[in-house]
């Protein structure tokens, strides 16, 4: 037992050694850039280094308001997209049973899109499509159940989310 003690003693030494080592290593790297920023400074290159960070700066604040809009864009073109789903079933019959029948409403976040519905029955089945504006459908009056489902389906709509104002670096 006293020997695996000792082992475990020297391991801990071991690792203890190694990480010191480690930051030994940054150590003398931290070291080797702050005597070359002395240098500059001593030459009067501080000026150029801070002017060559500052130009750096600033080109990743363009590409990170290039990133922004890029990324409106995106926002906008997805916020039109057929992705909010109420799908609701249930027996068109009394005599069928199961729930086979469905109405199933696509709608975008303005609330625009379609309704599906198919009525089955023993021997048919009869598919419907009503177009969706706003929440509502103008030429075509909607069933109990397709008023379920586009309920359902804005339920689920996405909020916006607004942009954050940009805070502007005097020069």
């Amino acid at each position: 037992m006293l020997f695996y003690g000792f082992i475990v003693s020297i391991t801990l030494n071991l690792i203890v050694l190694l990480v010191l080592f480690v930051l030994l290593l940054k150590q003398r790297g931290l070291n080797k850039r702050l005597s070359m920023l002395g240098k500059k400074a001593a030459e009067g290159k501080l000026p150029y280094i801070i002017n060559q960070s500052y130009q750096k700066i600033n080109e990743l604040e363009e590409e990170l308001n290039n990133l922004n809009k890029y990324y409106s864009k995106l926002f906008h073109h997805a916020d039109a997209t057929l992705q909010n789903v109420g799908l609701i079933r249930y027996d068109a019959f009394e005599d069928t049973g199961g729930n086979l029948s469905f109405s199933l409403a696509l709608l975008n976040n303005q609330k625009d899109g379609f309704v599906l519905t198919s009525i089955n029955g023993r021997s048919e089945n009869r598919l419907y499509v009503k177009q969706i504006r706003a929440g509502q459908s103008n030429d075509m009056q909607l069933t109990p159940e397709e008023t379920r489902a586009i309920q359902k389906a804005m339920r689920k709509t996405r909020k916006m989310y607004t942009e954050k104002k940009k805070v502007t670096s005097k020069n």
